[in-house]
C-alpha cells in the first residue's frame, strides 16, 4: 500500500509538472500575442493621416491664387472620410485576433479588448492606399469570428486550431496594414512639402516692394520694414513648430510599419511551426520579437 501511495504521488507530481511545462511552452506565444495586440502606433498614425487635409487647409494662404488647391484638398478630405471606418476596422480585427490568441495561450493573460464590440460591418477597398479586394476578403473571414473567440477564450486551450484556420488571412491583413502605413508616410511627406511651399509663398508676398508713399503719409496700415520683419519672424517660428510636428508624425508612421513587420514575421513563424509551438527556436524568436516591439514603443515615447 505504501508503495502504491508513493507511486500515485509521483504520477500526480509528474502530471502537474507536465501541465506547468505545457503552460511554460506557450508563454512565449502568449506574451508575443499580447504585445502584438496593440499593433504599435497604427491607430494613432491612422488618426494623424485622417487629419492631414485639415492641417493643409489651416496653413493654406488666403490668396485667390490658392483656390484650386483648396478645392482639391477639400475633395480629398471628403474621400478620406469615407475610408475612415475601413481603416479602423482593419485595426480592430487584427488586434482582436491577437488578443484572442493571447487568451487561448494562457487564461487571463490579456484583457479582452474593449474594441471587440466595434468589429462589425464590412470594409471596402481603398485603392489609393493599397487596400484591395484580397484584403477585404481576409478581413471578412476573420471579423465574423473575433467576438466568439474572445468569449470562448477562457474555456479554450487550443491555439493551433485558431492559427491553422485563420493564420493565412491574418497574414494578409498584416500585409495590408503595412501597405496602408507606407501610404500614410507618402501622404504625410506630401503634406510637409505643401506647407513648406505655402510658407515660401507667404514670405515672397511679404517681401514685395513696400509702399513708400503710404509709409510717408503715416498710414497705420502700411507694411513697414519693421512690421514685415516681425511678421516673417513670427511666421517662421510657427513654421518651425509645424516642421517638428510633421517630422515626428512621419517617424511615428515608420515605427508603426516596423511594429507591423515584427508582428507579421512572428505570426508567420507561428503559422509555419503551428504543430511545434514549444520548439525552442520558435520560442526564442517570439521572445526576441516581443522585446523588439517593446523597443518600438520606447522609440515612439521619445517622439
Amino acid at each position: 500500500m505504501k508503495f502504491l501511495t508513493c507511486f500515485t504521488r509521483r504520477i500526480s507530481l509528474l502530471a502537474c509538472m507536465l501541465v506547468v511545462a505545457a503552460c511554460a511552452n506557450l508563454e512565449a506565444v502568449r506574451d508575443f500575442s499580447a504585445s502584438s495586440a496593440s499593433l504599435t502606433a497604427y491607430k494613432d498614425v491612422t488618426e494623424r493621416y485622417l487629419a492631414s487635409d485639415d492641417v493643409v487647409l489651416a496653413e493654406l494662404p488666403a490668396s485667390p491664387d490658392f483656390a484650386p488647391i483648396k478645392t482639391a484638398v477639400q475633395a480629398h478630405k471628403q474621400a478620406v472620410a469615407q475610408e475612415q471606418e475601413s481603416l479602423f476596422r482593419l485595426h480592430n480585427v487584427a488586434t482582436g485576433y491577437m488578443a484572442a490568441l493571447a487568451n487561448l495561450a494562457g487564461e487571463g493573460a490579456f484583457d479582452i479588448s474593449q474594441e471587440f464590440d466595434q468589429v462589425t460591418g464590412a470594409i471596402v477597398a481603398v485603392p489609393g492606399l493599397g487596400l484591395d479586394t484580397e484584403h477585404v476578403k481576409a478581413y471578412a473571414s476573420i471579423a465574423q469570428r473575433v467576438t466568439s473567440w474572445a468569449l470562448a477564450a477562457k474555456q479554450a486551450h487550443e491555439v493551433k486550431s485558431l492559427v491553422k484556420e485563420h493564420g493565412p488571412a491574418m497574414d494578409t491583413l498584416l500585409q495590408a496594414m503595412g501597405t496602408v502605413t507606407d501610404a500614410y508616410q507618402v501622404e504625410l511627406k506630401n503634406e510637409q512639402g505643401r506647407i513648406a511651399s505655402f510658407q515660401q509663398a507667404r514670405e515672397f508676398a511679404w517681401n514685395a516692394d513696400l509702399s513708400a508713399e503710404a509709409a510717408l503719409a503715416g498710414d497705420d496700415r502700411a507694411i513697414t520694414i519693421d512690421r514685415r520683419e516681425a511678421v516673417i519672424a513670427w511666421s517662421r517660428r510657427g513654421q518651425a513648430l509645424r516642421v517638428k510636428e510633421q517630422a515626428g508624425a512621419i517617424v511615428a508612421a515608420q515605427e508603426a510599419r516596423s511594429g507591423i513587420d515584427i508582428v507579421r514575421q512572428g505570426h508567420a513563424e507561428m503559422l509555419r511551426n503551428v504543430d511545434h509551438l514549444s520548439d525552442k527556436q520558435l520560442i526564442a524568436l517570439l521572445r526576441k520579437a516581443t522585446v523588439d516591439l517593446m523597443e518600438v514603443r520606447a522609440n515612439l515615447r521619445k517622439l
